[in-house]
Order: C-alpha cells, then sequence, then structure tokens
C-alpha cells in the first residue's frame, strides 16, 4: 500500500502475500486471499498517517485449483460471496439444475 498521489510512503500490509485486495468498512479495512485460500483483514489508518494494523485470519476456503481466488464483500465486510466447489461427500444433487422451456411446464400444468 502506497500513500496517493506522492506514493512517498509505502506500507506492507500481508505478510505472506496475498491477491484480489478489495476496501471495506468504508476505507478502513482492507480484506485479501491468500494462494492457499485464507481470507484475511488489515485495518488501515489514513490520517495523519499511513499506517496499516496487523492481519487478522477471517476465514479459509476449500476449493478446487481451477477455482479462481477472486470474492466480493458487501461495504460493512459482514457478507462475502465465495464460489466454491462442492465437497466430494455431498451427493450430485446439491448442485444447481437448469430448467429449459419452464413457462411450457407451467401452461401444461405440471
Amino acid at each position: 500500500m502506497a500513500s496517493f498521489p506522492s506514493f512517498n510512503v509505502k506500507r506492507r500490509v500481508s505478510i505472506g502475500g496475498g491477491s484480489f485486495p478489495v476496501w471495506a468498512g468504508k476505507g478502513r479495512e482492507l480484506l485479501y486471499v491468500t494462494r492457499d485460500r485464507k481470507y484475511f483483514t488489515a485495518q488501515i489508518q489514513m490520517e495523519p498517517n499511513l499506517v496499516t494494523g496487523t492481519p487478522k485470519l477471517l476465514f479459509s476456503t476449500v476449493t478446487s485449483a481451477s477455482q479462481s481466488l477472486r470474492f466480493a464483500v458487501t461495504a460493512d465486510g459482514e457478507r462475502f460471496l465465495i464460489v466454491e466447489a462442492p465437497k466430494p461427500t455431498e451427493p450430485e444433487e446439491s448442485g444447481i439444475r437448469v430448467v429449459l422451456n419452464w413457462a411450457e411446464g407451467l401452461s401444461r400444468g405440471q
């Protein structure tokens, strides 16, 4: 992280690296994910000086290696949207089912 617009002051946010940083908490919190799918938060203070807090682990997920690490978070930082593959122990029926021509089925009373 660096001060803007001069970029004179730089601060490290993550301890072991991170990707896809997302602002939350009205710009007072930075969220990011690591390669091993751990989600962290770090408090950020901009005034009077740029200060970064110690990152704290929020949670971790289990996703396949082919899935993206990207995520979305609400402005308050309380809820996350993360794409995850179903666990191998879950039955196939737990997936998403797409129904084509559903309006035609309604007209037939099905």
